[in-house]
Protein backbone atom coordinates (compact mmCIF):
# COMPACT_ATOMS: atom_id res chain seq x y z
CA UNK A 1 0.00 0.00 0.00
CA UNK A 2 1.13 3.35 -0.59
CA UNK A 3 1.74 5.71 1.94
CA UNK A 4 0.84 7.98 3.63
CA UNK A 5 -1.15 5.32 5.55
CA UNK A 6 -4.82 5.43 7.48
CA UNK A 7 -6.61 3.26 9.08
CA UNK A 8 -9.55 3.89 7.00
CA UNK A 9 -7.59 3.15 3.66
CA UNK A 10 -6.47 0.04 5.50
CA UNK A 11 -10.17 -0.88 6.10
CA UNK A 12 -11.13 0.35 2.34
CA UNK A 13 -7.97 -2.07 0.96
CA UNK A 14 -8.68 -5.17 3.07
CA UNK A 15 -12.63 -4.56 1.87
CA UNK A 16 -11.01 -4.44 -1.85
CA UNK A 17 -9.56 -8.10 -0.73
CA UNK A 18 -6.27 -6.60 -0.33
CA UNK A 19 -4.41 -9.39 1.57
CA UNK A 20 -2.21 -7.62 3.69
CA UNK A 21 -4.46 -4.96 4.51
CA UNK A 22 -7.07 -7.70 5.36
CA UNK A 23 -3.43 -9.38 7.26
CA UNK A 24 -3.47 -5.82 8.93
CA UNK A 25 -7.26 -6.63 9.81
CA UNK A 26 -7.04 -9.92 11.28
CA UNK A 27 -4.02 -8.28 13.66
CA UNK A 28 -6.43 -5.58 14.72
CA UNK A 29 -8.65 -8.06 15.55
CA UNK A 30 -6.85 -10.07 17.70
CA UNK A 31 -5.59 -7.41 19.60
CA UNK A 32 -9.06 -5.90 20.67
CA UNK A 33 -10.19 -9.27 21.58
CA UNK A 34 -6.82 -9.64 23.73
CA UNK A 35 -7.73 -6.54 25.55
CA UNK A 36 -11.60 -8.08 26.05
CA UNK A 37 -9.69 -11.16 27.73
CA UNK A 38 -7.55 -9.40 29.93
CA UNK A 39 -10.45 -7.36 31.14
CA UNK A 40 -13.17 -9.36 31.56
CA UNK A 41 -11.98 -12.10 34.06
CA UNK A 42 -11.73 -8.91 36.60
CA UNK A 43 -14.45 -7.11 35.52
CA UNK A 44 -17.15 -9.84 34.47
CA UNK A 45 -18.84 -7.37 31.72
CA UNK A 46 -22.07 -8.42 30.81
CA UNK A 47 -21.69 -6.40 27.67
CA UNK A 48 -18.81 -4.59 25.58
CA UNK A 49 -19.61 -1.68 23.69
CA UNK A 50 -17.31 -0.90 20.88
CA UNK A 51 -17.01 2.33 19.60
CA UNK A 52 -14.99 4.68 17.17
CA UNK A 53 -13.17 2.94 14.28
CA UNK A 54 -14.15 -0.26 15.47
CA UNK A 55 -17.61 0.88 15.16
CA UNK A 56 -17.14 1.49 12.06
CA UNK A 57 -15.68 -1.29 10.74
CA UNK A 58 -17.86 -3.70 12.74
CA UNK A 59 -18.57 -5.53 8.99
CA UNK A 60 -14.69 -6.32 9.19
CA UNK A 61 -13.81 -6.60 12.95
CA UNK A 62 -16.50 -8.10 14.77
CA UNK A 63 -16.57 -11.85 13.85
CA UNK A 64 -13.13 -12.11 14.14
CA UNK A 65 -13.02 -10.26 17.87
CA UNK A 66 -15.56 -13.00 18.59
CA UNK A 67 -13.75 -15.76 17.28
CA UNK A 68 -10.76 -14.55 18.86
CA UNK A 69 -12.56 -14.41 22.00
CA UNK A 70 -13.41 -17.93 21.95
CA UNK A 71 -9.73 -19.50 21.31
CA UNK A 72 -8.66 -17.02 24.41
CA UNK A 73 -10.93 -17.26 26.99
CA UNK A 74 -14.17 -18.71 29.14
CA UNK A 75 -15.07 -15.01 30.17
CA UNK A 76 -16.79 -13.63 26.97
CA UNK A 77 -19.17 -11.09 27.03
CA UNK A 78 -21.63 -10.06 24.60
CA UNK A 79 -20.09 -7.53 22.08
CA UNK A 80 -22.46 -4.43 20.45
CA UNK A 81 -21.43 -1.73 18.46
CA UNK A 82 -22.03 2.00 19.81
CA UNK A 83 -24.66 3.99 17.65
CA UNK A 84 -22.51 6.80 18.32
CA UNK A 85 -19.46 5.58 16.10
CA UNK A 86 -16.58 7.99 16.20
CA UNK A 87 -18.65 10.20 19.03
CA UNK A 88 -18.47 7.13 21.24
CA UNK A 89 -15.38 8.55 23.26
CA UNK A 90 -16.25 12.22 23.29
CA UNK A 91 -20.13 11.41 25.04
CA UNK A 92 -18.51 8.91 27.16
CA UNK A 93 -16.28 11.53 28.80
CA UNK A 94 -19.45 14.27 28.32
CA UNK A 95 -20.86 11.35 30.36
CA UNK A 96 -18.77 10.94 33.26
CA UNK A 97 -18.08 15.10 33.52
CA UNK A 98 -21.82 15.80 34.17
CA UNK A 99 -22.24 13.10 36.26
CA UNK A 100 -18.91 13.88 38.36
CA UNK A 101 -20.34 17.24 38.17
CA UNK A 102 -23.68 16.57 39.38
CA UNK A 103 -22.44 14.83 42.19
CA UNK A 104 -19.96 17.45 43.45
CA UNK A 105 -22.78 20.07 43.07
CA UNK A 106 -25.29 17.85 44.84
CA UNK A 107 -22.56 16.43 47.94
CA UNK A 108 -22.24 19.90 49.09
CA UNK A 109 -24.13 19.37 52.51
CA UNK A 110 -25.18 23.08 54.09
CA UNK A 111 -22.87 23.71 57.24
CA UNK A 112 -24.87 25.58 59.82
CA UNK A 113 -22.76 27.62 62.54
CA UNK A 114 -23.17 27.14 66.21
Amino acid sequence: MKPPLTARKVFEAARRGDGLAREVVAAEARRVALAIAAVAPILDPELVILGGGIARNEDLLLEPIRSELRELTPFRPRLAVSQLGEEAVLAGAVAIALEAAQERLFSRGVRVST
